[in-house]
């Protein structure tokens, strides 16, 4: 039987492939889509998403993490979430069509009405697939979720581009978040083997309450403040504006909650079989600290010294005003999927009130930011933004560290060589897009890509970084695998 380290590394590795990859294509359509359709249609999908994203959160969050959290479950409690999540799609999706004409008044835009009941959709749909993918999460089965959740992006993507190279403007983004659920949903049912039963038990529903519920009002919480952000930049600026925010925040996310996404997808369902042992966690915590700090410490830097060349090749003058938002959006993304780590730690051990404790703390310091900064532009909303990201994980890790003995400054510690690594890194991009000012944008990108990363792993060798040697040694075993195995 293989072991649980080995089904971890194994899950791990089908994991990143699912989810980078989908978010490569996603990285792509996206930058097509911008480049084709400018900053406004993204600024009025923006003043819709914290509406879209309170309707996603009420299917998706809480009851389909308690069947992955829990340590038994059965067809009962998997029939009995799948309909209690149809019910709240519907109710989600009639409340977001029912508050339409306030939102187009609100934000004085009379399209926004008919878009809002098309992305009402979104939610309904979803609920058909929440407890397929759960299950496969729980199995660590992330071939399969991979088979169903690529197929659907590339279609999703072609169509979104196909319309907005015909001309159909903002629509063509909401047909592409719409069609790309659909698809996701059929292929889901297509990957999975389990199908609900006409059973339900509001027994089950209750024993998963405490924990999911606590979760639900986390994610609503953090959902309606952080897309707060959103509201107040329509409402008091323009849609060029909103949207300049609102992409450079969109593909910061895609690149943080990638890796995130990965840790979480794993981190949960493994942490969830050793609760009871906290030395094995803490390990298992330092170890993922470690590797997230190797990948995650690069991938900011090239967010940083990138982003110029790359906004200005690939999506033009139109969206230069979105740069240094990027650029300071990737210390968000240096911290969060840290922070992740650490709420999936809580999860794992059955503590949703400290999850949900850590999230309070979290929305208020968001309010002090608006309150705050709001006055002053986007720029200083961002810069806190940049400086929420760092306290929200000290408040992440102070609760991990009551459990495992493992608290922030420890964290920080073990991953300040790799941030270190990355940042040499980083400077010698900045010094090389230098030296070939005049250069076309896109040959400077990379340039600098290829530089980085060779001087990022030769110092990641020449210093002996710990999880470099792990990644190394794991190819190779993986290679003289692939070598004494028959043809």
């Amino acid at each position: 039987m293989a072991s649980l380290t080995s089904k971890a590394m194994k899950a791990g590795v089908w994991s990143a492939i699912e989810r980078v990859g989908q978010q490569m294509v996603l990285v792509i359509v996206q930058l097509w889509l911008a480049r084709l359709l400018g900053p406004e249609a993204f600024g009025l999908v923006a003043m819709l998403i914290i509406f879209y994203n309170i309707a996603q959160v009420l299917v998706d969050s809480g009851f389909g993490n308690a069947l992955i959290q829990k340590s038994e479950i059965d067809e009962t409690d998997c029939n009995s979430v799948f309909y209690f999540n149809i019910v709240l799609g519907a109710l989600a999706a009639g409340a977001m069509c029912a508050i339409s004409p306030w939102v187009a008044g609100f934000f004085e835009r009379p399209v926004l009405q008919p878009m809002t009941c098309w992305l009402a959709l979104i939610p309904l749909i979803n609920s058909f697939g929440v407890v397929q993918q759960s299950l496969l999460r729980r199995q660590l089965r992330f071939r399969r979720i991979l088979a169903a959740s690529m197929p659907a992006t590339v279609i999703s993507g072609v169509i979104g581009v196909a319309m907005a190279l015909n001309g159909f403007g903002v629509w063509a983004l909401v047909a592409q978040m719409v069609s790309l659920r659909f698809f996701w949903v059929l292929l889901m049912w297509r990957v999975s083997p389990w199908r609900p039963a006409w059973e339900y038990s509001g027994r089950s529903i209750r024993r998963m309450f405490d924990f999911g519920s606590k979760l639900m009002a986390d994610s609503l919480l953090t959902v309606i403040f952080e897309n707060l952000y959103f509201m107040v930049i329509g409402k008091l600026f323009d849609a060029v504006t909103l949207g300049l925010y609102f992409n450079a925040r969109r593909l910061q996310r895609l690149v943080s909650s990638t890796l995130a996404g990965v840790l979480v997808r794993v981190v949960l369902p493994v942490f969830s079989q050793v609760q009871d042992d906290t030395e094995r966690m803490r390990r298992g915590l330092r170890r993922a600290t470690r590797l997230v700090a190797l990948v995650i410490g690069m991938v900011c830097a090239m967010m940083i010294t990138m982003a110029d060349p790359v906004f200005r090749g690939i999506l033009g003058d139109d969206w230069i005003g979105s740069i240094p938002y990027f650029q300071w959006l990737a210390i968000v993304a240096l911290f969060y999927p840290f922070s992740a780590m650490n709420l999936n730690v809580l999860m794992a051990i059955g503590r949703s009130d400290q999850f949900l404790i850590a999230g309070v703390i979290k929305k208020v310091l968001i309010v002090l930011n608006l309150v705050i900064c709001w006055r002053y532009g986007v720029m200083a909303l961002v810069y806190g933004l940049a400086v929420l990201s760092l306290l929200d994980f000290f408040v992440n890790a102070f609760f991990t560290g009551q459990h495992l003995r493992y608290p922030a400054y420890k964290q920080l510690w073990d991953a300040a060589p790799y941030f270190a690594v990355a940042a040499a890194a980083g400077l010698v991009m900045v010094v090389f897009a230098q030296l070939c000012f005049g250069l076309p944008h896109l040959v400077i990108a990379a340039g600098q890509a290829i530089l980085g990363t060779g001087i990022w792993l030769a110092a990641s060798y020449a210093f002996e970084l710990e999880a470099y040697n792990e990644f190394v040694k794991l190819f190779r075993f993986k290679a003289n695998q692939r070598e004494k195995s028959p043809i």
